[in-house]
């Protein structure tokens, strides 16, 4: 498993660095509201909007799985609350002379 994961890990970590060498021209980013100017190689730029979508790719899946995190919780707390009520069902039932009651049912 970790030599598949560095087969497909070290070519993307070949392809950044090419694209960082080759592109390493100085750029004036505006943001056009605010009279502030950032200069910064290009690369940076690309590799600020990579992770920048890398986040929000992260927080979107995280955000779409909150509701099935939380069913999940809400059923595995159902089903303890009526294995609890089984067990205390089986508790008060009186054994019948003479019959063997197995504990897995």
């Amino acid at each position: 498993m970790r030599t598949i994961k560095w087969l497909f890990t070290l070519p993307l970590i070949l392809l950044a660095f090419s694209f960082a060498l080759s592109n390493r021209a100085m750029i004036d980013l505006r943001l056009e509201p605010f009279p502030y100017i950032i200069s910064m190689p290009l690369y940076a730029l690309g590799f600020a909007a990579l992770l920048l979508g890398f986040i929000a790719g992260g927080l979107m899946a995280g955000m779409s799985s909150l509701r099935h995190r939380y069913r999940a919780r809400a059923l595995l707390r159902r089903v303890e609350a009526l294995e609890k009520d089984l067990a205390a069902a089986k508790a008060s039932i009186p054994p019948k002379p003479g019959l063997l009651i197995s504990e897995d049912i």
